[in-house]
């Protein structure tokens, strides 16, 4: 699942992120909390966009990613919520 971000700060949207419990994976914006992953894209100062999966066993390849489905959507509303709970501070 994805989601774009215009005139939002990128620092505010990681602080979402650990404030839920997520822990940084990758360089220079990777996320995994549990079985999510989040991968957050800048395009500059004030863009970005942020992609949601579920990682998924598989023996072949280590771990499928899944894009959609109701955990999904339930995770990326969590940090919508959060993500306008922290705007609405200032």
């Amino acid at each position: 699942m994805h989601k774009n971000f215009r005139g939002g700060s990128v620092n505010r949207l990681v602080r979402t992120l650990t404030l839920l419990g997520y822990r940084f994976y990758k360089s220079p914006h990777e996320y995994k909390r549990g079985k999510f992953h989040v991968i957050i894209t800048v395009w500059s100062e004030r863009r970005c966009s942020l992609s949601l999966h579920r990682d998924r066993r598989c023996l072949v390849r280590g771990h499928e990613a899944v894009w959609t489905g109701k955990d999904v959507s339930e995770e990326m509303n969590k940090i919508m919520t959060k993500h306008h709970q922290l705007r609405d501070e200032k």
